[in-house]
């Protein structure tokens, strides 16, 4: 995993130990992240002057009953830290300063050494920020922003560096995430291919031949020999490959499994809210949308590479929310605009 997670889950351990009193810690620390993302989204939205859409997002979001694996992964940090650097994003563009061009910077390490995949938000966020200008000035304050992000990153890297010998952007098991995904037994979701048997010949956590070679190779050496059969793979399996895509595409959209009925009920809710937040085009020329968009565009591009699990919708639930819930607040102020409207 990226470090920031473990480094915290380990401060807890350190404090309150790892029997019921260290549990109920990381349930305690778990449930009040997750309560101030969506804090975060609520001022997200009054910040655009949407104050009854962000409090409505904000208690659908609280009030939603967090599975037992949130508590065990990074899913609710992330998202926590994304919808910070959200909320500094909406500031800089109205207001661009260099004090928030540091928390900006600040904020795109912390997501980025939580889970790598954010880094692409964070980038598409400073694309935005360089096309409302002037170039030159953003240039100087994303420059701040970059080297910022850039220390503590770097020194994870450099430490990488010293450890394994090789250079990578701070994980190395990309090879092994891909490559036990894409092969002619893997299906898009990672319940089904737990079930069928195929992630154990395909992943060293739960194939012991597997992790003796990983023991002998070294982590980044056997990750990229993955990385390399998974390549020749898709040359050679482009439609199965394109398939599984746009499978892994459409789950984590609609992220629906009947195998369990909580995780139904949440597939349907998470469904629910993607159809939902279609109706923010209405809201598209905001800068407030262009951040929640790309975002909600930008985040998931690697997971779709990936077997899934709900928890990867997570770290952008909030976003969709939001969207959602601008989104009805236009419609639901159309409607009545037409309605009260006389008739020619």
């Amino acid at each position: 995993m990226a470090p920031v997670y473990p480094f915290v889950h380990a401060a807890i351990c350190l404090m309150f130990g790892t029997g019921a009193a260290g549990w109920a810690a990381i349930v305690a620390l778990t449930s009040l992240v997750w309560s101030l993302q969506w804090t975060l989204g609520y001022d997200f939205l009054r910040f655009y002057g949407y104050p009854a859409a962000g409090l409505g997002a904000a208690l659908f979001g609280v009030l939603l009953p967090l599975p037992g694996r949130l508590f065990k992964w990074e899913a609710a940090f992330t998202g926590c830290v994304l919808a910070a650097g959200a909320c500094v994003m909406a500031r800089l563009l109205e207001k661009p300063e260099r004090g928030k061009a540091i928390w900006f910077g600040a904020c795109a390490a912390i997501s980025a050494l939580l889970a790598p995949a954010t880094a692409v938000v964070f980038f598409a966020w400073g694309v935005i920020f360089l096309k409302r200008g002037p170039v030159r000035s953003a240039m100087n304050l994303l420059a701040i922003s970059v080297a910022f992000a850039i220390l503590p990153i770097g020194a994870w890297t450099v430490r990488n560096y010293q450890t394994f010998g090789q250079f990578f952007f701070i994980r190395d098991d990309t090879g092994m995430a891909i490559g036990s995904s894409n092969a002619d037994c893997t299906k898009a979701v990672l319940a089904e291919n737990l079930a069928s048997g195929c992630f154990a010949t395909l992943h060293p956590t739960a194939n012991v031949w597997l992790l003796e070679k990983l023991n002998q190779q070294g982590e980044v050496l056997f990750a990229r020999r993955q990385m390399a059969v998974t390549r020749e793979w898709i040359r050679s399996h482009p439609k199965r490959f394109m398939t599984l895509t746009l499978e892994r595409f459409a789950y984590f959209w609609f992220p629906v499994e009947i195998n369990d009925k909580r995780t139904l009920v949440t597939g349907i809710f998470m469904s629910l809210v993607t159809v939902l937040s279609l109706l923010s085009i209405l809201w598209r020329p905001s800068p407030g949308f262009s951040i929640l968009a790309a975002g909600l565009l930008c985040y998931p591009v690697a997971y779709y590479l990936v077997q899934l699990e709900q928890r990867y919708r997570y770290p952008v639930y909030w976003m969709s929310a939001l969207l959602a819930g601008v989104g009805m607040e236009l419609a639901l102020r159309r409607r009545a605009t037409n309605k009260f409207e006389p008739n020619p």
